[in-house]
């Protein structure tokens, strides 16, 4: 049975550019809520709405281009037979420190009458960084979870079939921006990017003491830094071979023989 989820690259830089962006923009990050408003039992994040004025965000849109394009190309009745999609929604970076994560199932057209967002029809997410052992679970594909491999972007209908939750990392730092295509008039693809205006802003000095080993970023500078360990983390029987056994394009393939 398929399943309609699939698995692409982008390049790196720009995942590289984007969590640049995120911490030397403090100003923007908000506490990370669901429609329903901030709840960090369901949802415990870290957001920035990419504004669609800057440069990184017409880079980055570039870069998901490709994806979509593949993704119509295997299933190239979405051209023939449903009206105009695009972006009608704002793309979301979400930061997940250690321990942090969206820890409740959900999908991303459920439970809630709001028009923008029963309009939406895909969602992606790409993943900023790598993250052994943390990515997404869906669960009603239970051998299936897909881990956090820098670039790697996944695409995905909205509705329950897809009720999903992120895997958190007990060690790390996981990075993501995410987004939805929506069925919108031909006017309005691209063109009516309508940033909400969450309520809840992050303390300030919370942001500051941000660190990030990954990228070698302090607060808004560069700066080396020792190791962090922990013994903690969960792990996943992931459908490809341990870290250190694979080449880095085996991670960009999720064992999905069984849903095809």
């Amino acid at each position: 049975m398929e399943n309609f989820i699939r698995e692409y690259k982008i390049d790196t830089g720009i995942c590289d550019d984007l969590i640049k962006y995120f911490h030397r923009n403090p100003e923007k990050q908000l506490i990370g809520q669901t429609a329903y408003g901030v709840n960090k039992q369901t949802k415990d994040s870290v957001d920035l709405y990419l504004d669609p004025e800057d440069d990184i965000f017409n880079e980055y849109v570039d870069h998901l281009k490709n994806c979509f394009d593949s993704y119509q190309e295997d299933f190239p009745l979405i051209l023939k037979q449903l009206p105009s999609w695009g972006i009608s929604e704002p793309i979301i970076l979400q930061w997940y420190k250690p321990g942090q994560g969206y820890h409740a199932w959900h999908s991303e057209r459920g439970g809630t009458p709001d028009p923008e967002i029963q309009r939406r029809f895909l969602v992606w997410i790409t993943y900023l960084n790598d993250a052994p052992n943390a990515g997404t679970a869906f669960k009603y594909f239970p051998e299936l979870k897909v881990e956090a491999v820098k670039g790697k972007t996944i695409v995905w209908p909205v509705d329950w079939m897809y009720t999903h939750k992120g895997i958190k990392s007990c060690v790390v730092n996981k990075y993501i921006a995410t987004g939805w295509m929506s069925f919108v008039t031909q006017e309005q693809i691209n063109t009516e990017l309508r940033l909400k205006s969450p309520t809840t802003d992050i303390k300030k000095d919370e942001s500051e003491d941000f660190i990030d080993k990954s990228m070698n970023i302090e607060k808004d500078g560069l700066g080396e830094l020792g190791d962090e360990s922990s013994e903690v983390q969960e792990n996943y029987e992931w459908p490809f071979p341990a870290k250190g056994e694979y080449k880095i394009e085996d991670r960009f393939n999720s064992d999905m023989s069984k849903y095809s």
